[in-house]
C-alpha cells in the first residue's frame, strides 16, 4: 500500500522537479538551498520512513480499525497544533473534523450479526 501512495505521487513529483529550475548550478550552491534540502531529508526519514515502520509494527499489534483510525485523528491533532499555534481556524476545519469523527465511529461500530 506505501508502495503504492509513493508510485502515485511519482508522475506529478517528477513534473514539478523537471520544470522547476532546481537542477540550475547557482541554485545548488546557494546555502539556504542546501539547508532546505537537509530539512526535507530529515523530513522524510522522521517523518515518513520511520513512520511507515512504526505503522507497520501496530498494525501487527493491534487491529488494522485501530490502527486506521489513528491515523484518520492525525488531522485532528495538527488542526490543534495549529491553534496552539496562532493559525486561524475557520467553520470548514472543524467541519472536515466531524467528518473524520464520524467516519472513525462508523469503522469501530460492531458488525450486525446476519
Amino acid at each position: 500500500m506505501t508502495l503504492g501512495n509513493f508510485i502515485g505521487i511519482l508522475p506529478p513529483a517528477l513534473v514539478l522537479l523537471l520544470f522547476s529550475e532546481f537542477f540550475a548550478l547557482k541554485n545548488l550552491q546557494k546555502p539556504e538551498v542546501i539547508t532546505s534540502l537537509g530539512y526535507v531529508a530529515t523530513l522524510a526519514f522522521f517523518g515518513t520512513a520511520i513512520a511507515k515502520v512504526m505503522f507497520n509494527r501496530f498494525v501487527k499489534m493491534a487491529s488494522a480499525v485501530f490502527v486506521s483510525s489513528v491515523t484518520y485523528t492525525l488531522p485532528i491533532v495538527a488542526l490543534f497544533w495549529g491553534m496552539l499555534d496562532g493559525e486561524r481556524i475557520g467553520a470548514f476545519q472543524f467541519l472536515a473534523t466531524a467528518i473524520i469523527l464520524m467516519g472513525v465511529s462508523l469503522a469501530h461500530r460492531p458488525k450486525k450479526p446476519q
